[in-house]
């Protein structure tokens, strides 16, 4: 199933050890979060059998407009949620816990226990994940992604620009830009460097 991830702001204020956020925030340049208005526009050049997962490089629920962009993405596309809880309200809670997402997975860094009826996981924090290389050194060897073989796990940021993969933390992969573009369209090519420093190269 094609999906993109969608990164609402740049500085996840979680600073999670397998998150190399100071790599990112030197590397992003443009507006710091995401706007509703601009996620529409966004959502209008993504088709609609392509799921929007909230998850890339930031905790969704320190965005202050958490409730509504969920709300704008419910209109077209299947939701899935990856999440620490961290920044989620009561209020908040209250607002989302009847929202029909297609998945719910909660790290175990989380606060909070969430009752909704998908399907939900515990990632350990404690994983070895090297985030293709940019956290250290590590060399695979292979062709192409076990977790997406057509290169269509790619990130969207707040600016529109779309990158390789969660592992991207660099942004040295800007496959297009949603604001400009369509899903469609974005430039995927064969091979990456970055894929060869990546644990989920095969």
């Amino acid at each position: 199933m094609r999906h993109l991830e969608i990164t609402t702001y740049i500085g996840c204020p979680n600073m999670c050890s397998y998150c190399p956020q100071k790599l990112l925030i030197s590397s992003y340049k443009g507006e710091k979060r995401m706007s509703v208005e601009t996620l529409r526009k966004i959502l209008d050049n993504v088709p609609t059998d392509v799921d929007i997962h909230y998850s890339g490089f930031s905790e969704l629920f320190f965005h202050p407009q958490a409730v509504e962009l969920l709300k704008e993405t419910f209109k077209t596309h299947r939701v899935v949620v990856y999440t620490t809880t961290k920044g989620m309200t009561d209020e908040v809670y209250e607002q989302i816990k009847d929202m029909p997402f297609k998945e719910f997975h909660v790290h175990d860094r989380g606060a909070r226990d969430i009752p909704f009826k998908t399907d939900s996981v515990v990632i350990n924090e404690s994983n070895a994940i090297s985030r293709g290389g940019n956290l250290w050194e590590t060399k695979s060897e292979g062709t192409h992604c076990k977790k997406s073989p057509s290169y269509e796990q790619n990130v969207v940021l707040p600016n529109g620009d779309v990158v390789l993969c969660c592992m991207d933390y660099g942004l040295k992969h800007k496959l297009g830009n949603l604001l400009e573009q369509s899903f469609n369209d974005l430039k995927r090519e064969n091979n990456y460097d970055l894929c060869k420093s990546c644990e989920w190269y095969v």
